[in-house]
């Protein structure tokens, strides 16, 4: 109890940050959509397949490493297979790797470093975003960090417990990205460079140390070496050229671009670098490692440089592999460059004052230019399956080109049994219009896209207007899906009624649109099947005495509806219920026929269109 009372006490602060940062990676974790990514995680590690079928993606799809996705897998076998749980690990990892970068700052200066560090962290955009992705980037950086703080451990003391703890970072690190290995080929180019400021046997127990370090790393990694080179082979990637400027824009992406923040962040960085050089003359030591601020500048510069230079040699000489999510394992050396910049200010209060600065900017890009938590950022799998699968109650095809693979989730998890069609939506649409096949003989289908596939337009399917009409649509964030439905049956579900189908009224062609002038009009008939209905009809009206016409809607001799139209075409939703399967007729009555000749005054309606649609 004494030394739990203790550790309270000693590390209140960081124990405090901790937990605002618990809050800051947790709320609102169900927010937004699983996006493209995060759906591949929900697949690859779906406890209903064999590990030997999660393995297989290794080589193909999935261009990672598998320790996030075996703790993904055994959190879903453990708690479920949903979305928050998908992010739980993530955020959980995030949290670490606050306190990770707090003892990264002790063990380089001093718990007064590693605070600043870990507020620096706390607040910081990328590290939220990414604790609150299912992807292995939030266990990146904890494990870079850890990998870090012991590999400055084990130079300064080379005992068989820290070069344990390094090993087992280090290779945590090398399972959970493949960036990781620029992480060891910095470290081995640092412990080269300590190694040769040493004499005599402290040489000899470094150079003994960490080439047993590196022979643990080895072996540990060869059970993965097979699916490393399968990587390696890739010749073709998603990721476009490298910019010239990729450095800068890099770095801003890190502080999620807030204009507000950067001039701050450069002034930290100057002042950093400036702070070494100065001291870099006045500074009478043998070894880099008896210095802190020397020390760190060193890390920092061969931590980033040689993580960078890597990547960015390969994706001009073989294929472009540089992406700012990708470099986080590189974050927790700016954010320490950045902390310790804060820490060489002797004033308390200017301290304090650019910490506090740094905080308050962070947090109003966080939450009032960005609206993290409030704003939708991510692709909406989630919101367009819904909207398709509550209105698709026959469980018609649904063509989805590039992305039906990942929107399988969510149509398992809302128990959509329709067929996804994932050849080039053209060749399918054509298959449809010449019933190629018994499967393409359809009463209807959908069309959706997401993750950047462009909406097609009412002429992008070569004839598709001969035999459907596209009944229903609608857009979401970075998603969209479409309806369309056969214009010769009546037996999906679906019916549109045009201003051709009604069987009375004066159609007017040139407007598209059928007139009530007294009385009512009839829709041709169409068989009803027993369930629940939307009725939507699109009308306008023209008014007398200030008052617009007054429409009941009847199915058969059963009224529905009643309403009154607006003076602008308006779209009116309405819900049925039909007891029995039926032969029905669709009747619009308006009651309130009224003509003022002297006022040149006379209160008819318009019909555009009806569609009426089975629900769930």
């Amino acid at each position: 109890m004494h030394r739990i009372y203790k550790i309270l006490r000693t590390e209140a602060a960081i124990l405090l940050i901790c937990l605002i940062a618990l809050i800051m990676r947790l709320w609102g974790l169900g927010f937004q959509s699983l996006w493209l990514d995060e759906l591949q995680t929900m697949n690859e590690t779906n406890p209903a397949l064999g590990w030997g079928e999660m393995f297989s993606f290794f080589k193909t799809g999935e261009h990672h490493p598998p320790l996030f996705f075996i703790i993904e897998r055994l959190f879903f076998t453990i708690f479920g297979h949903t979305a928050s749980i998908a992010r739980l690990a993530p955020a959980i990892a995030g949290v670490l790797g606050v306190w990770a970068i707090y003892r990264l700052g002790q063990e380089i200066l001093s718990r007064q470093l590693g605070i600043l560090c870990a507020v620096l962290t706390c607040v910081n955009y990328f590290c939220i975003s990414y604790s609150q992705e299912a992807r292995p980037y939030s266990f990146a950086f904890l494990f870079a960090t850890l990998s870090f703080t012991w590999f400055i451990r084990l130079l300064k003391d080379p005992s068989k417990r820290n070069l344990g703890w390094y090993s087992v970072f280090s290779l945590l690190l090398l399972y959970t990205h493949y960036y990781s290995l620029f992480v060891i080929a910095a470290q081995v180019i640092l412990a080269l460079l300590f190694i040769l400021q040493e004499q005599g046997s402290e040489r000899k127990k470094l150079v003994g140390s960490f080439l047993l370090a590196l022979l643990i790393i080895v072996i540990g990694y060869l059970p993965w070496l097979s699916y490393f080179k399968a990587n390696v082979a890739l010749r073709t990637f998603w990721i476009t050229d490298v910019s010239p400027a990729f450095l800068q824009n890099f770095f801003y992406e890190y502080f999620g671009n807030a204009n507000l923040l950067n001039p701050l962040l450069l002034f930290l960085l100057f002042s950093f670098f400036v702070k070494v050089a100065i001291n870099a003359e006045s500074i009478s030591v043998k070894r880099v490692k008896e210095n802190s601020l020397l020390l760190a500048f060193t890390l920092i510069l061969f931590w980033i440089f040689i993580v960078l230079l890597i990547p960015y040699i390969r994706s001009l000489l073989v294929v472009p592999m540089l992406y700012p999510r990708y470099t986080i394992v590189v974050l927790p050396a700016i954010i320490l460059a950045l902390a310790f910049s804060i820490e060489l200010f002797k004033q308390p209060l200017v301290k304090y004052s650019l910490l506090g600065l740094f905080v308050v900017l962070s947090l109003n890009h966080l939450l009032f230019v960005k609206k993290y938590y409030t704003e939708t950022s991510k692709t909406q799998f989630r919101e367009m399956t819904q909207w398709v699968v509550q209105e698709n109650a026959s469980d018609l095809p649904i063509i989805n080109e590039h992305t039906g693979w990942q929107q399988g989730y969510y149509l398992r998890l809302l128990g959509s049994q329709a067929e996804v069609f994932t050849d080039k939506k053209e060749i399918v649409v054509d298959s449809i219009l010449h019933k190629s096949s018994e499967k393409y003989d359809l009463e209807g289908f959908w069309v959706v896209g997401a993750h950047g596939s462009v909406k097609p337009d009412t002429n992008y399917f070569s004839g598709l207007d001969t035999a459907y009409s596209l009944i229903e649509q609608k857009q979401f964030f970075d998603a969209w899906a479409q309806f369309y439905a056969s214009k010769t049956s009546r037996s999906g579900g679906y019916f549109k009624f045009l201003y051709t189908d009604f069987t009375d009224g004066e159609k007017i062609a040139s407007q598209k649109q059928v007139a009530i002038w007294n009385g009512a009009i009839h829709a041709k008939p169409v068989g009803l099947k027993r369930g629940d209905y939307k009725f939507f009809i699109r009308s306008y009206g023209t008014a007398a005495a200030n008052i617009f016409p007054h429409l009941n809607i009847y199915v058969n001799d059963k009224k529905i509806a009643d309403y009154s139209v607006a003076g602008t075409m308006t779209e009116r939703e309405f819900t049925f219920q039909l007891g029995d399967e039926t032969n029905a007729v669709v009747r619009i009555e308006m009651d309130n026929d009224l003509t003022i000749a002297e006022k040149k005054e006379d209160r008819n309606a318009f019909v555009e269109s009806i569609l009426i649609k089975m629900v769930r």
